[in-house]
């Protein structure tokens, strides 16, 4: 930058008030960058978290607790019913195959269902908590069906084949839980600790714990 007249009249050239103002301006605009770099990883970090997050709901009395496990055992109904009652065994393998290809296909724009099972599971649960946390309920049925999707064709230690039911719900008549040890974990460590809900397997991935109330 050429000499000016100002430049007579002060201690520094002007040229470097320039300057100096241009290195705060890319300072301040640094800042700006790593604050939203920032708050893109808490985001990114507080949605996965959220998968694990099972929500839990307070009742005001015994019978509205009583109210919502019904509902539940619906859900539950209604899963056995798309999966075991259909007319015959073809109906009954075309559903479970819809529903793996769904499973397979989730998230493809381009994909088109034939029964549409996966994304009514995810609804019915979402509705039946609340709408409190759509994330969790999402993982919650992908992770299920995932695991069925390997253990269909299996006998659980009761003697039984093993349920889709069961696996959802987190319930079973055996020891262990179906569900990953890793989702297991990540429930533990990313579920917020309320009232005197002790965090244990077990609490963690049954869904009738969604709901309390306090006598």
């Amino acid at each position: 930058m050429e000499p000016q007249i100002i430049d007579h009249y002060n201690e520094l050239p002007n040229g470097i008030h320039v300057i100096d103002k241009m290195n705060k301006e890319l300072e301040e605009a640094q800042k700006e960058i790593e604050t939203l770099k920032k708050n893109q990883r808490t985001e990114s970090e507080n949605k996965f978290k959220k998968q694990f997050q099972m929500p839990r709901i307070k009742v005001a009395s015994f019978e509205e607790h009583k109210e919502k496990q019904d509902k539940l055992e619906e859900f539950n109904e209604y899963i056995k019913n798309i999966m075991y009652s259909r007319h015959n065994a073809i109906d009954q393998e075309e559903t479970i195959t819809s529903l793996f290809e769904d499973y397979l296909n989730y998230g493809n724009t381009n994909y088109i269902s034939s029964y549409g099972i996966l994304s009514v599971l995810i609804n019915k649960l979402d509705d039946l908590t609340d709408n409190l946390n759509k994330d969790w309920c999402e993982k919650r049925i992908l992770t299920s069906i995932e695991v069925y999707m390997k253990l269909k064709d299996q006998i659980s230690p009761s003697g039984l084949h093993y349920s889709l039911v069961d696996i959802i719900s987190g319930c079973s008549d055996w020891p262990g839980h179906m569900l990953p040890t890793l989702y297991l974990e990540l429930s533990v460590m990313n579920t917020n600790t309320i009232d005197d809900w002790r965090i244990d397997d077990g609490q963690i991935m049954n869904l009738y714990n969604i709901w309390y109330y306090i006598c």
